[in-house]
């Protein structure tokens, strides 16, 4: 798909009550590509993806589109969130008017991607009436009609089973390689393992941890991203951008500093080491 600048995030913090959630969040995520984003429960990633669609104003920083600025009015046009809780975002009363809701799309187009998604045989059914994993499945059928650049998956994957979860994978590749700009929140190792293994998401991660379990994290990583190399820098930060630009370092692990061109990765805990 055609790629080009996409979405970049400079300085980036949000505040609730005076209490900064996170600060100076910087990364870039192109189109033409799948960007995750991971980290522990309560670290602010569904806040961030907030902030990126215009549904919450930031305290501070900027986020540009292919380079100029986008307001929060402008990023509500461009951009499509597909909640974790979905039952937040479904209103139609069957599930065919959903997928053609606000978005342009005539039966057969709804129909195609209905059927993508194991949901062919409900099309009468009421949204609300849908187990948990076809609620899911409904709302990234939604997002995928859209026609919005950005699409931001707030957990895609749960509730799913094996098959369609790799469903949902090839899915987001897809419109990656359309050239849209496709960011995902997730807990899911298996999702991404199966979007890393297609070439379409890359990977870099920030841990806020001494030098001390560097050896233990990429041990972890190696084994969880086996088609990814695994190499990693411990040098200054401005080196360490230096080796990412010139492609040196397949994704940077250095303490306190965040390194990812593409990847904004939370800290670790130690639960999804062990995972």
């Amino acid at each position: 798909g055609e790629t080009g600048d996409g979405l970049s995030v400079r300085g980036l913090q949000a505040s609730y009550d005076r209490t900064a959630v996170w600060e100076q969040v910087s990364f870039s995520a192109p189109r033409g590509q799948i960007t995750a984003i991971t980290g522990h429960n309560g670290a602010g990633k569904t806040t961030l993806a907030r902030c990126l669609c215009g549904l919450m104003k930031e305290k501070t920083g900027t986020i540009l589109w292919d380079g100029k600025p986008l307001r929060r009015t402008e990023r509500r046009r461009k951009a499509f969130l597909i909640m974790q809780d979905v039952n937040l975002q479904l209103f139609a009363d069957s599930v065919l008017a959903e997928a053609q809701l606000g978005n342009g799309a005539n039966e057969m187009e709804a129909m195609a991607a209905l059927e993508r998604m194991d949901l062919a045989q409900y099309v009468q059914a009421h949204p609300l009436a849908l187990s948990g994993g076809q609620k899911q499945r409904l709302a990234i059928v939604d997002g995928c009609l859209s026609g919005k650049e950005l699409l931001i998956f707030d957990e895609p994957t749960s509730g799913l089973d094996y098959a369609h979860m790799l469903e949902v994978s090839c899915l987001l590749r897809e419109l990656a390689e359309r050239g849209l700009c496709v960011l995902v929140i997730t807990h899911d190792g298996e999702f991404l393992r199966e979007s890393g293994a297609q070439g379409a998401c890359r990977f870099g991660v920030h841990v806020t941890l001494g030098e001390t379990r560097l050896a233990g994290i990429l041990a972890h990583l190696a084994e969880a991203l086996p088609e990814i190399t695994v190499r990693a820098s411990i040098h200054n930060s401005r080196e360490t951008e230096r080796m990412i630009l010139q492609n040196e370092l397949d994704f940077a692990v250095v303490d306190n500093v965040t390194v990812s061109p593409h990847y904004l990765v939370e800290p670790l805990g130690g639960e999804e080491l062990a995972a």
